[in-house]
Protein backbone atom coordinates (compact mmCIF):
# COMPACT_ATOMS: atom_id res chain seq x y z
CA UNK A 1 0.00 0.00 0.00
CA UNK A 2 1.30 3.45 -0.89
CA UNK A 3 0.27 6.45 1.16
CA UNK A 4 0.25 9.99 -0.14
CA UNK A 5 0.65 13.09 1.96
CA UNK A 6 -0.15 16.55 0.74
CA UNK A 7 1.84 19.64 1.68
CA UNK A 8 0.14 22.96 1.07
CA UNK A 9 2.26 26.08 1.01
CA UNK A 10 -0.15 28.86 1.90
CA UNK A 11 2.36 31.61 1.16
CA UNK A 12 2.98 30.59 -2.44
CA UNK A 13 0.48 30.62 -5.29
CA UNK A 14 0.90 29.45 -8.84
CA UNK A 15 0.21 31.60 -11.91
CA UNK A 16 -3.55 30.84 -11.75
CA UNK A 17 -3.79 32.14 -8.18
CA UNK A 18 -4.20 28.66 -6.70
CA UNK A 19 -2.29 27.53 -3.63
CA UNK A 20 0.84 25.55 -4.40
CA UNK A 21 0.68 21.88 -3.32
CA UNK A 22 3.23 19.10 -3.40
CA UNK A 23 2.69 15.35 -3.10
CA UNK A 24 4.90 12.95 -1.16
CA UNK A 25 4.80 9.23 -1.74
CA UNK A 26 5.53 7.01 1.26
CA UNK A 27 5.71 3.21 1.41
CA UNK A 28 3.74 1.75 4.29
CA UNK A 29 5.77 -0.81 6.29
CA UNK A 30 4.89 -4.42 5.60
CA UNK A 31 4.97 -7.37 7.95
CA UNK A 32 6.82 -6.81 11.20
CA UNK A 33 9.09 -4.03 9.91
CA UNK A 34 7.13 -1.46 11.89
CA UNK A 35 8.08 -3.32 15.10
CA UNK A 36 11.83 -2.87 14.62
CA UNK A 37 12.58 -0.18 17.20
CA UNK A 38 16.33 -0.13 16.65
CA UNK A 39 16.68 2.92 14.42
CA UNK A 40 16.08 5.61 17.05
CA UNK A 41 18.46 3.86 19.45
CA UNK A 42 21.13 3.53 16.76
CA UNK A 43 20.73 7.22 15.88
CA UNK A 44 21.23 8.15 19.53
CA UNK A 45 24.36 5.97 19.74
CA UNK A 46 25.71 7.62 16.57
CA UNK A 47 25.25 11.02 18.19
CA UNK A 48 27.20 9.82 21.24
CA UNK A 49 30.20 8.84 19.10
CA UNK A 50 29.62 5.18 18.23
CA UNK A 51 30.56 4.42 14.64
CA UNK A 52 30.71 0.64 13.94
CA UNK A 53 27.96 -1.98 13.81
CA UNK A 54 28.71 -5.71 13.90
CA UNK A 55 26.02 -8.30 13.18
CA UNK A 56 25.36 -11.01 15.78
CA UNK A 57 23.18 -13.84 14.51
CA UNK A 58 22.95 -15.43 17.95
CA UNK A 59 21.99 -19.07 17.85
CA UNK A 60 20.10 -18.80 14.56
CA UNK A 61 20.44 -21.31 11.77
CA UNK A 62 18.32 -19.22 9.43
CA UNK A 63 19.72 -19.14 5.89
CA UNK A 64 19.22 -15.36 5.64
CA UNK A 65 20.65 -14.35 9.04
CA UNK A 66 23.46 -16.89 9.40
CA UNK A 67 25.72 -15.47 6.67
CA UNK A 68 25.46 -11.98 8.20
CA UNK A 69 27.15 -13.09 11.44
CA UNK A 70 30.28 -11.05 12.12
CA UNK A 71 29.83 -8.60 9.24
CA UNK A 72 30.60 -4.96 10.03
CA UNK A 73 29.21 -1.71 8.71
CA UNK A 74 29.70 1.96 9.37
CA UNK A 75 26.87 2.94 11.73
CA UNK A 76 25.82 5.96 9.67
CA UNK A 77 25.53 3.84 6.51
CA UNK A 78 23.67 1.12 8.43
CA UNK A 79 20.82 3.45 9.40
CA UNK A 80 20.54 5.58 6.24
CA UNK A 81 19.05 4.78 2.86
CA UNK A 82 16.55 2.31 4.28
CA UNK A 83 13.41 1.35 2.43
CA UNK A 84 11.56 0.92 5.72
CA UNK A 85 12.29 2.33 9.16
CA UNK A 86 13.74 -1.02 10.26
CA UNK A 87 17.55 -1.34 10.14
CA UNK A 88 17.78 -4.86 11.59
CA UNK A 89 14.81 -6.38 9.78
CA UNK A 90 15.89 -4.95 6.43
CA UNK A 91 19.10 -6.95 6.51
CA UNK A 92 17.60 -10.10 8.01
CA UNK A 93 13.85 -10.65 7.79
CA UNK A 94 10.74 -9.29 9.52
CA UNK A 95 10.12 -10.89 12.87
CA UNK A 96 13.69 -12.12 13.40
CA UNK A 97 14.01 -12.74 17.14
CA UNK A 98 17.57 -14.00 17.54
CA UNK A 99 19.59 -11.39 15.64
CA UNK A 100 21.08 -8.25 17.12
CA UNK A 101 23.89 -5.80 16.40
CA UNK A 102 26.88 -4.92 18.53
CA UNK A 103 27.65 -1.22 18.34
CA UNK A 104 31.05 0.17 19.33
CA UNK A 105 33.50 2.95 18.60
CA UNK A 106 36.95 2.58 17.06
CA UNK A 107 37.76 6.15 18.01
CA UNK A 108 36.97 6.11 21.72
CA UNK A 109 37.91 3.39 24.20
CA UNK A 110 35.65 5.04 26.81
CA UNK A 111 32.47 3.99 24.98
CA UNK A 112 31.59 0.43 25.92
CA UNK A 113 30.07 -2.01 23.43
CA UNK A 114 26.28 -1.91 23.26
CA UNK A 115 24.06 -4.72 22.02
CA UNK A 116 20.87 -3.66 20.25
CA UNK A 117 18.10 -5.90 18.93
CA UNK A 118 14.82 -5.06 17.21
CA UNK A 119 13.12 -4.44 20.55
CA UNK A 120 15.75 -1.99 21.79
CA UNK A 121 18.76 -2.70 23.97
CA UNK A 122 19.48 -6.41 24.33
Amino acid sequence: MILYSIKIDQNTMNSKGDLKMSWTRTAKPRGNTRKDRSRSILQALLAKGYNIVQWDSGATVCEKCGPLHGQRWDLKQFITGLRHDAPIFERSHPGCKSCSVIVYSRKSKKLKQMKVDSYGYA
